[in-house]
């Protein structure tokens, strides 16, 4: 069976295109500042028109890409897609690291600490996250061992419980976790 030529240069180019994004995705550095290439990768039907002769890249419209996909990669077009996707996402990664404040001038040391509280802020609520996960933690352990019924359960679970409280005030930010006393 002969191939069309024109099926056979348009799937070459959707797997150069494939390479291409590929390639972004891995060295981003090497894009920001392409402007027009940034522009192309925020729309599927730009990202199908790129033309890259040296990279043996030819633009199609939108519809022959995902047909030549569809057939080419076992999970179609969402395959390019999510490469695109990736490769637009690397490169605008990277232009924040380079826009990251500077220490020197007012406004990049504002910046910094702009950054900082951020970071803090993030920091602080995985820390309420942490504690509350500890607190349900203890308060299953109790739990279970007041149903088991058995005094030496119950008193082997204060005790540990309170190694934990001990171990968890020696930290420098103080933790929500109250003293709960286990009543059987």
């Amino acid at each position: 069976m002969k191939i069309d030529k024109r099926v056979e240069r348009n799937t070459k180019s959707v797997l150069a295109l494939k390479d291409f994004l590929e390639e972004i995705a891995g060295a981003p550095v090497l894009f920001t500042e392409q402007t027009a290439l940034i522009e192309a990768l925020k729309s599927q039907g730009k990202t199908a028109m790129i033309s890259d002769a040296d990279r043996k890249i030819s633009g199609a419209s939108l519809g022959t890409v995902k047909r030549i996909a569809k057939a080419t990669f076992q999970d179609g077009f969402s395959t390019l897609d999510a490469l695109r996707m990736n490769a637009l996402e690397a490169i605008v990664t990277q232009i924040s690291h380079k826009e990251r404040s500077n220490k020197v001038t007012k406004v990049g040391l504002q910046k910094r600490v702009t950054e900082l509280e951020q970071i803090i802020m993030s920091k602080n609520e995985d820390m309420l996250c942490l504690t509350l996960v500890i607190e349900k933690s203890l308060s299953q352990g109790r739990n279970y061992a007041i149903r088991s019924d058995k005094p030496f359960v119950i008193e082997l679970c204060k005790k540990e419980q309170r190694e934990l409280r001990i171990m968890l005030s020696i930290t420098k930010t103080k933790p929500v976790i109250k003293d709960i006393e286990i009543v059987s």
